[in-house]
């Protein structure tokens, strides 16, 4: 295995040079995650690609999806890299816990990723990763949890590799001489997310502290809270000088213990064409082919069944001739990537109980850019005592769809009148959009207000009743009193999809 300290003294020395330039490129970049050999190499793939997807910072095509797509979308897509990977070793033994004495599987996974060039395939860069799992009973669950936490060694080559710089515009406040809130000049636009982090230098190089994502505003505007060198900083800006700013991988305790509340960018900055009907395409499942037609059979039936776009499948698609392919465009392309499904059957004296357990990846896409508009990692298991196909069945059905397309599909408008109030408070109002968008009876949605600093604040939620041409009654469920505030004294406010979903999003309805 090649050392990973080495790579993270580049990150370093990197990040630093990176601070003395002054012209960035902090876009979000579009990758084609390839092949993966060596030992237990479909599940380190399958944990890898889930990685990439949740990292929030490329634009992720696996091989074999992209592989299936109609040329006139793959030439929608313009790759940055291509990445690889070899699975060198993942030695799995017994060993004996240091605190409770008792034996435990231990595992560890080791992997080298390699970053290539799209149109020459050259390896650009290579790195080392290791994720480690333990297990008290199971060497396959060790592997398993082995295979999961190399999602942390690939999220800090990202932010390593990918690096997002700009400068700090503005301290926005400040307590006893310390800079406390800061607005920086990269947003949206770029491929930040929340709490991520930044180091802060002067144009000399050295470096002052560091800031970390509060609020993403807009474009190229965000609210970041300082976490370290307060006063530098503050003393710094007073005098005048430049303050670049660099990112860097996001630590784990930090990323357990930050209790803001946020409001996304997409509040700020909704896509021109995000209240349409999208059309989309299917590409149809990959990986555990043992898997892969039920999951297509239930995509299908739930694509079929939603009112939030219109869908086809690949073997639809290229059915079609040549005269009909071309009369559709597609907007968005959703791929399902499964992994390794567990199957177990338990037999009793007058039957036997099938288990499947496994996990699924579903990634919805735009097909003009290749962006990640919504990607989820789903758990399924499935029991049956009929056969093992009905308990794969039963393990991927009733995935929400509606809930994924609210995610990547969310609607964005604002309150037109309010129609009925009671006590100073909104019972009814109208908003922006009816049949020509994709909303539907029930969509829920939440109303949020700007202040004049531009920041956004939730203050209600409304459910759609009644669809007219052009706009929607809706009632209000929370917030009755602010939203009637609000719309009197004319301050901004938008309206933006809430998925349905209970205890916090823990359970989808």
């Amino acid at each position: 295995m090649k050392k990973v300290t080495s790579f993270f003294a580049m990150l370093l020395l990197f990040g630093i040079a990176m601070a003395q330039e002054n012209t960035y490129d902090n876009s979000r970049r579009t990758v084609l995650f390839s092949e993966v050999s060596g030992p237990n190499a479909v599940g380190v793939k399958y944990y890898m690609l889930r990685a990439f997807a949740e990292t929030k910072r490329l634009n992720i095509f696996d091989s074999r999806s992209y592989n299936q797509l109609p040329q006139s979308l793959r030439d929608n897509v313009k790759l940055d890299a291509v990445f690889t990977a070899v699975v060198d070793s993942m030695p799995t033994n017994k060993q004996k816990d240091l605190l409770s004495g008792e034996m435990k599987w231990v595992s560890n996974c080791y992997v080298t990723l390699q970053v290539r060039d799209p149109k020459s395939n050259a390896v650009v860069t290579t790195t080392a990763l290791r994720g480690t799992g333990t297990d008290s009973k199971d060497a396959d669950k060790a592997k398993d949890a082995a295979m999961l936490t190399l999602s942390n060694d690939v999220t800090s080559f990202i932010d390593g590799y990918y690096v997002v710089r700009g400068n700090i515009l503005s301290i926005d406040e400040s307590k006893n001489q310390k800079a406390q809130i800061v607005t920086i000049n990269v947003g949206s636009s770029s491929s930040i997310y929340e709490k991520m982090k930044f180091n802060v230098f002067n144009a000399k190089g050295d470096q002052l502290g560091s800031v970390q994502v509060k609020e993403i505003l807009g474009n190229n505007r965000t609210v970041c809270k300082v976490s370290g060198g307060a006063d530098t900083i503050q003393k710094a800006f007073e005098a005048g000088e430049e303050l670049r700013i660099v990112s860097r991988p996001l630590g784990f305790l930090s990323d357990l213990f930050t209790f803001d509340k946020k409001v996304s960018a997409i509040v700020n900055e909704p896509d021109p064409d995000c209240n349409k009907l999208h059309t989309v395409l299917y590409v149809g499942a990959v990986g555990n082919s043992s898997v892969s037609k039920y999951i297509d059979n239930m995509m299908m039936k739930e694509l079929n069944e939603t009112t939030r776009l219109y869908a086809i499948s690949l073997d639809a698609y290229n059915s079609l001739s040549e005269t009909q392919r071309n009369a559709i465009t597609f907007d968005g392309i959703i791929m399902a990537i499964s992994g390794d499904f567990k199957t177990e059957t338990e037999k009793k004296d007058s039957y036997s109980t099938y288990t499947v357990d496994g996990q699924w990846i579903f990634i919805l896409s735009d097909a003009r850019t290749g962006k990640v508009r919504y990607a989820e990692n789903t758990n399924c298991l499935g029991v049956s005592t009929e056969s093992m196909e009905k308990a794969y069945e039963r393990s991927v059905k009733g995935y929400n769809l509606d809930y994924a397309i609210d995610c990547g599909y969310p609607i964005y408008t604002s309150v037109l009148s309010v129609d009925l109030a009671k006590k100073n408070k909104a019972k009814v109002v109208s908003i922006g959009v009816g049949k020509n968008s994709s909303i539907y009876k029930g969509m829920l949605l939440t109303v949020f207000t700007q202040d004049g600093n531009g920041m956004w604040s939730e203050i209600g939620e409304v459910k759609v009743d009644k669809i007219d041409d052009d706009r929607s009654s809706c009632d209000v469920k929370k917030g009755g009193e602010e939203i009637m505030k609000a719309f009197d004294e004319n301050i901004p406010n938008r309206i933006v999809t809430r998925p349905k979903s209970f205890l916090g999003g823990l359970l989808k309805l």
